[in-house]
């Protein structure tokens, strides 16, 4: 979303809510998090339009969008030069136990096994009272999560990178319990 499409937004009807749902979407490195939390709570005791038209005409002009889903992100050799690289490693080939953020579900998944060309995946959550869970994780880095009995492939694993997923004993069994769900 640039600037300007977000000043045609606020051109037409709008109300507290949509106006709070338009902000959460600007990235944190145009407004802050506490700045966009602030103007959310100042416009829901009383939505000035002329005021919300003033902020967001003082916004910078920089494009205000986000890396589309699956884009690698770049960091600019300035950025490099001044502040180093970036500490995560992100593995050049993926392998059974990496386990990535998916950008269209908004949660994490495991890839279980590689069959051909395609990744058998697991799809985790951390909701406690999912009626879909299989089973608690039992990871160094995933000790809050579940299991689902979402089972999907994918050819090219997308998403962020998290951590590998270091029960491999549990990932077995994962997988052995899937198939006998969908066979």
């Amino acid at each position: 979303m640039t600037k300007e499409i977000l000043q045609e937004k606020i051109k037409g009807q709008y109300d507290a809510a949509k106006l709070q749902g338009w902000l959460q979407a600007l990235p944190t490195k145009v407004v802050s998090t506490a700045d966009k939390m602030s103007f959310a709570k100042k416009m829901k005791a009383r939505l000035d339009t002329v005021e919300v038209e003033a902020w967001i005409n003082a916004l910078p002009d920089t494009p205000l969008t986000a890396v589309a889903p699956g884009a690698p992100v770049v960091q600019p050799i300035e950025e490099i030069l001044t502040t180093g690289p970036k500490k995560k490693k992100v593995p050049s080939k993926f392998k059974k136990g990496d386990t990535l953020m998916h950008p269209i579900f908004r949660h994490p998944y495991v890839l279980l096994e590689k069959k051909g060309s395609s990744w058998i995946c697991g799809l985790l959550t951390s909701e406690p009272n999912c009626p879909e869970i299989l089973e608690k994780t039992d990871s160094r880095f995933f000790s809050d999560e579940y299991f689902t009995k979402v089972m999907f492939t994918t050819k090219d694993p997308i998403g962020t990178f998290m951590y590998p997923f270091e029960n491999t004993k549990q990932l077995k069994s994962v997988l052995i319990q899937l198939k006998q769900i969908f066979l």
